[in-house]
């Protein structure tokens, strides 16, 4: 119930020097995808990240920051023996990690 909350959360934790490694979920991509549209201004972008993620009025300046936060995540993340992603990847595919498409649906 607290979107703004947590992104300000995993962003101040990333600022701190921790550890936090975020992906890319479907969420974010509905969002992005929206919020990247060539006919979405600054203005529209600004009004809907204050609707979806309920940023306090105090705060609406950072609406871009967090912008720009989402934006930068990656959709998988890979370990010496693990590959994490909020979806799944399709292994069926010539090459399963260039499907950004599917990945944080399936």
């Amino acid at each position: 119930p607290d979107s703004w909350g947590v992104i300000q959360y995993l962003m101040g934790l990333k600022a701190r020097g921790y550890a936090v490694y975020c992906l890319r979920g479907n969420h974010e991509v509905m969002l992005l995808n929206f919020l990247n549209e060539d006919i979405t201004s600054e203005i529209i972008r600004q009004i809907e990240l204050n609707i979806y993620l309920k940023i306090p009025e105090n705060q609406q300046d950072k609406g871009e920051e967090v912008f720009r936060f989402l934006n930068s995540l990656p959709y998988y993340f890979e370990l010496d023996d693990y590959w994490l992603v909020h979806g799944g990847i399709n292994f069926n595919l010539e090459s399963p990690f260039e499907n950004y498409l599917r990945m944080p649906w399936i």
